[in-house]
């Protein structure tokens, strides 16, 4: 019987990347997303799942469909959003989403599928952020919901490695996806200067591939060359 995860922002950039990843090692997927329009998925072992997942009691509806009908080895909290500038002038329902979508979201999934996770001893994998290890103005509000995501899952992993669940949080800097489309800078041109979201995909397949005795907690993940290319727009959905 195939394992099954849940894989959230799953239409596009990394969070496509790891489905396709995981539809390869013998998983079926249900991705969510806001919508689909841009997937390049179409496979009979990966479901479309149309929700925003701020929206918690339709997000709790969709969770427990899944959970009364599949076993669950792994959630996938991938979904997040930049804005970036000045932090005066960013508006204060952009911070709103920002928090909702990159750090109150992961927790209500999180404490969602424990219980269905505590059966398969199963994983919890969050996608935070490089920018969340160091000062980082002009997105110092992004960069917060991301440090708060890294404490969260390091925190979690402490509260259910009785039961047999390993929480980790990946790290990525710079990624050569869609995130960066409108932002001020992005990735510059040379393959040595940025991931690819495949790169985040297959860290995650060894992730879940470790022996049971093996926790890593806590991955970073950087380009060997740092460097970027600037333009004016600052805003990005991952």
């Amino acid at each position: 019987m195939k394992k099954k995860a849940i894989v959230t922002g799953a239409s596009s950039g990394i969070g496509e990347a790891v489905s396709k990843e995981l539809i390869e090692n013998g998983y079926f997927v249900f991705g969510i997303a806001r919508d689909f329009k841009k997937s390049s998925i179409f496979d009979e072992d990966f479901e479309q799942i149309i929700c925003d997942i701020t929206d918690t009691k339709k997000l709790e509806t969709i969770i427990k469909e899944i959970t009364d009908s599949s076993e669950i080895s792994l959630l996938v909290n991938n979904a997040g959003i930049g804005h970036f500038g000045m932090h005066e002038d960013i508006k204060i329902e952009d911070i709103e989403k920002m928090a909702r979508l990159n750090f109150i979201a992961p927790m209500v999934l999180s404490k969602l599928l424990i219980k269905p996770l505590k059966k398969t001893k199963g994983k919890i994998i969050h996608i935070a952020s490089a920018s969340a290890l160091k000062p980082s103005p002009f997105g110092s509000a992004y960069s917060a919901t991301k440090a708060g995501l890294i404490q969260f899952s390091e925190s979690l992993f402490e509260e259910v490695r009785k039961n047999g669940i390993q929480s980790i949080v990946i790290s990525p800097d710079i990624t050569n996806t869609a995130f960066f489309n409108k932002l001020s800078f992005y990735p510059d041109d040379d393959k040595l200067a940025s991931l690819m979201a495949k790169d985040i995909a297959q860290n995650i397949i060894w992730l879940i591939n470790n022996p049971q005795n093996v926790a890593i907690t806590h991955l970073q993940l950087k380009p060997q060359l740092n460097k970027i290319a600037k333009r004016k727009n600052r805003e990005s959905d991952e």
